[in-house]
């Protein structure tokens, strides 16, 4: 959602879900974003069949642009609109356990989900709080 108009759009549809009672949650990724600031420290950005090859230093830039940028902005523009967000990333709670990708060799610190435990998100959904979770863990 690079288009600060689409992101309005999203928050909106978002809020008004919240408001009639549904209780909707947002995971996001931020390509984009990380792509510019690995640019900007000079780190090489490399795929391989469309997936981010991820070494270790990638992997520090992509968990602080994810769940320090990105999720804080989203969170901020939900809670801008008058309902409470909750910012979170898959390693809070152990929400996302993640195994290596059947190709890690090739992408590096690159997993796949291998389970969900949602047992952290009832409370916030029960609140009726959005949880904005960054899809990295």
């Amino acid at each position: 959602m690079k288009d600060e108009t689409l992101q309005a759009t999203v928050v909106r549809d978002l809020v008004l879900l919240a408001c009639v009672g549904l209780r909707p949650i947002l995971v996001h990724s931020g390509g984009p974003e990380i792509n510019l600031w690995l640019k900007r420290l000079n780190i090489e950005v490399n795929f391989h069949d469309g997936l981010r090859v991820t070494d270790a230093p990638t992997t520090e830039i992509v968990s602080t642009v994810l769940a320090g940028k990105v999720n804080k902005h989203l969170v901020s523009l939900i809670n801008r609109e008058g309902v409470k967000a909750i910012s979170l990333c898959g390693s809070d709670g152990e929400l996302i356990t993640a195994r290596p990708a059947p190709n890690a060799a090739k992408l590096g610190f690159v997993g796949e989900v291998a389970r969900v435990d949602p047992a952290i998100l009832w409370s916030m959904v029960d609140d009726y709080h959005i949880s904005v979770i960054a899809s990295e863990w």
